[in-house]
């Protein structure tokens, strides 16, 4: 019972790190913003395409140096959230495959959508949310948005939609530009 009762205060304990102060140790102190977290992400760590069966926490990911698409979200969300810049986490299933794909999705000062895709960092040009996800994702069957980020620690996953995934009702895409 005791021991059991210390592993889940240790567990609160890291989501509350994790979530609320946001301390990404590990980070170099001279990276301040999202393209020069981005070029270090592509330079020093490696996208592994695997099935895993739990999420890293962004501590993980930057000491491993390597993770799956879920694992490079959090890490980006972590980051963005630390530099007090909002962002989602989105998850995205595309017609005919059943493999979910995370992404973190943020806005820059001007107002046009940023996305992180695995390790990298895409600029849409988009100010319209739809049209910044099919700019990237012509085939998107269903779109879900992770609505409380702390539930990831929790379950360590991105389980099939759940009360803190809720779907996005897409728009149909328009012509590509």
């Amino acid at each position: 019972m005791v021991k059991s009762f210390k592993k889940f205060i240790f567990t609160v304990t890291l989501i509350l790190v994790c979530f609320n102060s946001f301390a990404l140790s590990g980070v170099p102190d001279d990276i301040k913003t999202y393209t020069n977290f981005s070029k270090w992400v592509m330079n020093n760590f490696y996208y592994k395409f695997a099935f895993k069966k739990y999420i890293q926490y962004p501590e993980e990911t930057i000491r491993l140096k390597t993770g799956v698409c879920g694992d490079f979200a959090v890490l980006y969300s972590a980051f963005l959230s630390e530099q007090k810049i909002d962002n989602e986490i989105l998850i995205v299933q595309f017609k005919g495959i059943v493999q979910l794909h995370a992404i973190c999705i943020w806005k820059d000062n001007s107002g046009n959508y940023i996305v992180s895709s695995n390790k990298t960092l895409i600029y849409t040009y988009k100010k319209d949310f739809f049209e910044a996800i099919h700019y990237m994702y012509y085939d998107v069957e269903r779109l879900f948005k992770i609505e409380k980020k702390e539930q990831l620690y929790k379950y360590r996953s991105f389980p099939q939609p759940t009360v803190f995934m809720s779907p996005i009702k897409l728009k149909p895409p328009t012509e590509r530009s």
